[in-house]
């Protein structure tokens, strides 16, 4: 079947993208700096001296702090096999014998590839996998390329075959974040079966060039292209080639891509050539082809900087790496513009695509995929293709087991530390038991000296040595209490002015009141609610302290024993399980307290912990899994505690550690929050009867405003402060103060929303006033109003009512029709 790909004037044009294989090499070189229509025949070197500081490949732990210890090792492994040449020629002989045909072999062959160099050079076997290898890699900064590993097409049936898997690879790619992906690599030899493109060799690159070249006339319309041919920079034309074929595109308005590569060094080219008495078309010395990429990445660099073009400059040498980066950031070309990425092979040259990652660039991995047997030939033209840079290229290997050896070391010096410690809290102790035994005023004069009245005065008072003595106020501060300190501003000033002494000394005397009923490190929790509950529960309902709603919050939760129990639980379920639900978490992580400062930052610190915890959950409990909701609950709880504590808190209220369990919540269908609108229904019906008639006066249920309500126990929309001190209380007494406060506010804008028509009472209902936000106003109001006797009745009730339903639809099934 004919595909028509460009117009005739189009392919007229084409010609000046084309060089023949029998034409001489252009005598014509390309200036790395400057581009006239006359190109200058001199060539123009990049400065030796050029500052390649933009890139640091010195520091093991920066360059890998992304990869764990055991692929890191496994990696390691790999490459210094990779590294020895006799093993890759045995491999190399193995495969293409007969041995491969006997099946106990290729089994034990195919396994031994499987777990060793296709794991480390390879995406996966299917589009999943390769779609979660893509994720792993996002989450260290890269992006992925993703290729369908078939090479080669020997009829029409395997070209319909090798296009499906090229779709389905584009399809794939929908379901990931947008940049996670930088490309999908489309081999047209595993397309188009016809006899000459039998490996890409420069004899062939003519219909190939011609195709890619049409595409890019048809399809890249605008600034930003989509598709990229590729330069291969081992050849003598590649220069004059890419200088033609800017000019043309400049001429045409065409939007040109460049993947610039090196190229394979085969002894192929030369001998066909000489068969046919022609040059050989490959540069004659390995420094020739490095002037050449040098060049030509040089000058793709300036056409970006003046706003035309993109280039993809795919290169394992150290050297052209630094060199782009100099020029790039001398260019002002930086992270922002997407026109220009590295790309190295995925397994390979580690060291230069982490430091190009950590210096801003876009960097992206070469990842083919498929199965074992369709990526073998991948795999044995690597091998043939880069073996002398895989036994020359040292310093991925040295600087990976120099990582090694600084982690375990810091392994062992982690254990004496920790026996260290043990023993300064046991000296500690002793310590503070001899404290407690002198005379009273001792601790006393130290007390007044710690409490923030006391650093306060002095700042007062001192005036101009104030900055001096800020330094000292925080160090007399109490030890975790960020809140007051956050409250402030940087300068003695703001202390003055945002809060009174009296103010910091009642904060100070409530923390103490908490520290004291909390314990050294919770151990006195326990008992104090055992003997005075009351007291407790009037402490939770004024608000926990925010330097201790973290602890507090796993005291009453009941996580803080879970933790304790299940020791290297939820590590395991992080690092080594994978989760069916990790695309949705990915695509909902943005929109999470977008405005947080803490899940802010694209790949920052809180959108990767909020991604551990939600995945970590949704493989603890597959039946479950993952629901969008679920984001708002966790993100508030790593607010307050580390990424482990807020996965337990999360098990123990889903669980329900303490009080009912919430996972139906999130099961399918939502039937916890169906039973909860019905009872919140009623009992808003039953507290406020006007507004419960005009509700059905105007068809308003409560699953049109509340249902975020139940489900992220008010974290979605509400005010910080208020949803903080909700949580205090739900916590510690369940889900009844969700309805207390649903009620509540209903209660206070009940004026109001009793005369609004529908559409303005929706939009009044999911956008409360500020003033009822007050929690000093609108919580005493929750407590005052009385619902837990009523709840209890309401759910045997609707339980009751799903039990009629169900058996009146077993019995419309048993009758026959």
């Amino acid at each position: 079947m004919a595909t028509r790909v460009g117009s005739p004037k189009l392919l007229k044009n084409l010609r000046y993208f084309i060089r023949p294989l029998n034409s001489a090499p252009s005598s014509i070189e390309v200036s790395p700096i400057t581009f006239t229509e006359k190109p200058d025949p001199t060539v123009t070197k990049p400065s030796t001296t050029t500052n390649s500081s933009a890139l640091n490949l010195d520091n093991a732990k920066e360059l890998f702090s992304s990869v764990t210890t055991t692929k890191l090792l496994r990696s390691t492994v790999t490459l210094h096999m990779a590294a020895i040449e006799p093993m890759i020629d045995l491999g190399i002989w193995v495969m293409n014998s007969r041995m491969i045909e006997l099946a106990v072999l290729r089994e034990i062959i195919f396994g031994t590839v499987r777990h060793s160099f296709f794991e480390h050079f390879c995406a996966g076997e299917s589009p999943e996998e390769a779609c979660r290898t893509v994720l792993k890699l996002w989450n260290a900064g890269l992006r992925g390329m993703l290729d369908y590993g078939s090479e080669h097409a020997a009829d029409n049936e395997s070209c319909d075959r090798n296009l499906e898997g090229f779709l389905q690879t584009v399809a794939s790619t929908k379901s990931l974040p947008q940049s996670s992906v930088s490309s999908v690599i489309a081999k047209i030899t595993a397309i188009c079966p016809f006899d000459l493109l039998k490996r890409r060799t420069h004899q062939f690159n003519l219909p190939l060039t011609y195709f890619t070249y049409s595409a890019a006339i048809m399809y890249n319309k605008e600034d930003n292209p989509i598709v990229f041919g590729t330069i291969q920079a081992y050849l003598k034309d590649a220069k004059d080639r890419l200088l033609r074929t800017t000019k043309v595109a400049e001429e045409m308005g065409v939007s040109l891509g460049v993947k610039l590569v090196r190229g394979a060094y085969m002894s192929s080219e030369r001998q066909l050539a000489a068969s046919l008495g022609f040059e050989s078309p490959i540069h004659n010395t390995i420094q020739d082809t490095h002037d050449c990429y040098n060049d030509c990445a040089s000058f793709m660099l300036e056409k970006i900087s003046n706003g035309s073009g993109a280039v993809v400059l795919a290169t394992h040498n150290i050297e052209s790496g630094k060199l782009a980066a100099a020029k790039a950031r001398d260019l002002g070309i930086g992270k922002e513009n997407q026109k220009l990425q590295f790309a190295q092979l995925y397994g390979m040259a580690e060291v230069l695509s982490f430091g190009l990652r950590n210096a801003g660039f876009q960097v992206s991995k070469y990842m083919p995929f498929g199965p074992l047997e369709q990526v073998m030939p991948y795999l044995l033209r690597r091998a043939e293709e880069n073996r002398g840079l895989l036994s020359t290229s040292t310093l991925d290997r040295q600087l990976m087991r120099k990582e090694l050896e600084r982690r375990l070391k810091a392994a062992i010096l982690q254990g004496k530390l920790t026996w260290s410690k043990d023993q300064h809290r046991r000296r500690k102790t002793r310590v503070i038991n001899r404290e407690r035994s002198k005379p009273r005023y001792h601790s006393r004069t130290r007390e007044i000296f710690r409490t923030p009245r006391f650093c306060v005065l002095c700042v007062l008072e001192i005036g101009q040595r104030a900055s001096m003595l800020w330094k000292t106020v925080g160090c007399l501060w109490p030890l975790g209490c960020r809140s007051l300190s956050e409250e402030l501003s940087n300068s003695p000033e703001g202390l003055a002015k945002s809060r009174s002494a009296f103010e910091f000394e009642r904060d100070e005397r409530r923390i103490r009141k908490w520290r004291k009923m909390i314990g050294a490190g919770g151990s006195d929790w326990k008992h104090y609610v055992r003997r005075k509950p009351h007291v407790v529960k009037r402490r939770i309902r004024k608000g926990i302290p925010d330097c201790l709603r973290g602890l507090v919050w796993q005291l009453i939760s009941g996580s803080r024993d879970l933790l304790l129990m299940n020791p290297g639980v939820y590590e395991q379920l992080v690092i080594y399980e994978t989760s069916a639900s990790e695309l949705d978490i990915i695509r909902d992580i943005s929109r999470t307290f977008p405005s947080h400062v803490f899940f802010q930052q694209r790949h920052g610190p809180g959108q990767r912990s909020l991604y551990n915890v939600l995945k970590a959950y949704s493989v603890y409990d597959r039946d479950v899994g993952y629901v969008q909701g679920m984001g708002f609950v966790a993100g508030l709880l790593l607010l307050y505690m580390s990424e482990e504590d807020a996965f337990w808190l999360l098990v123990a209220l889903l669980k329900g550690a303490v009080h009912s369990p919430m996972e139906g919540l999130y099961l399918v269908g939502l039937p916890l929050v169906q039973q909860y609108l019905f009872q919140f229904d009623h009992l808003m019906r039953e507290h406020l009867p006007k507004l419960g008639e005009h509700f059905t006066q105007e068809m308003i249920n409560p699953s049109m405003y509340a249902s975020q309500w139940f489900i992220t126990v008010f974290s979605y929309s509400f005010p910080f402060h208020l949803a903080l001190r909700i949580w205090d209380v739900f916590l510690s007494e369940g889900v009844k103060i969700v309805f207390k406060v649903g009620l509540a506010l209903l209660k206070y804008c009940h004026d109001n929303l009793i005369k609004l028509p529908f559409e303005k009472l929706i939009h009044a209902l999911r956008n409360f006033p500020e003033d009822a936000m007050n929690p000093d106003t609108l919580l005493p109001m929750a407590y005052s109003i009385k619902v837990s006797k009523r709840l209890e009745e309401l759910k045997h009730e609707y339980q009751k009512k799903n039990e009629k339903l169900a058996d009146s639809s077993g019995k419309q099934k048993q009758q026959p029709p």
